[in-house]
């Protein structure tokens, strides 16, 4: 088939062709629901798509939450950083502007890591425009991360929840230890009944030993006294 014979394809037409690949579970039931020729473009997909996953109510929860985003009392940037951005993503026709979000982030901040940011661009950080704002947020969260001792316990059950392995490891650990322990002292009361035991037996022994010899030496010595009356007999 000569090259021009193959139809060229607009941008929509090549999204909507790949809209049952990148979609599953309830969307992907819900995109074969829909009437024949009921989304011809894109902007039909996206409207139908969020009008049916994000009616307008769960949209402007969301966007509330965005715009009044705080950093948690001792939370690191990093994790504070990763909680935005998952908020984000929870909605994505939030129609936030990035130099916005920029501006919410550091409003967020509490005082400690405001210092930080600052410190690290020379107290400029409000001249910065969106992209240089949101590079040096991404410096910060990466520097945090690695600052953050791996010793610290965690602040919430989620976080506790996040290392359950870990923690049903120590337990294990914990009682193969006092198990470990225990069987010690087990073996170790063995060897003490066996010892005792021995030396009960021999001490057994030796008085039956020591019976014996008695028993023995009185009858030498009876034989010895009536041998001179034997002999003077015969003379």
């Amino acid at each position: 088939m000569p090259h021009d014979a193959i139809p060229q394809l607009g941008d929509d037409a090549v999204r909507l062709r790949f809209i049952p690949f990148s979609l599953k579970d309830l969307a992907k039931k819900w995109l074969y629901s829909l009437a024949a020729d009921s989304v011809t473009t894109w902007d039909d997909f996206v409207k139908a798509f969020l009008k049916k996953f994000y009616p307008i109510h769960k949209t402007a929860l969301i966007r509330k939450n965005i715009m009044q985003f705080k950093q948690d009392p001792s939370e690191p940037f990093w994790r504070y950083f990763e909680r935005f951005k998952d908020l984000l993503a929870q909605c994505p026709h939030h129609g936030v502007e990035k130099w916005r979000q920029c501006q919410i982030l550091y409003d967020g901040l509490d005082y400690q890591t405001k210092t930080l940011l600052e410190t690290m661009c020379q107290g400029g950080f409000l001249q910065k425009d969106e992209n240089q704002g949101w590079d040096l947020f991404e410096d910060l969260a990466e520097k945090t991360l690695q600052w953050e001792p791996a010793s610290e316990k965690p602040r919430n059950s989620q976080s506790i929840a996040s290392r359950g392995g870990l923690l049903s490891l120590e337990s294990s650990i914990a009682a193969e230890a006092k198990i470990a322990t225990l069987m010690r002292r087990i073996e170790a009361l063995k060897q003490k009944s066996l010892l005792v035991s021995t030396r009960s037996t021999h001490h057994q022994f030796t008085i039956r030993v020591v019976h014996i010899v008695r028993h023995r030496t009185m009858f030498l010595k009876s034989a010895l006294f009536s041998m001179p009356n034997k002999c003077h007999r015969n003379t």
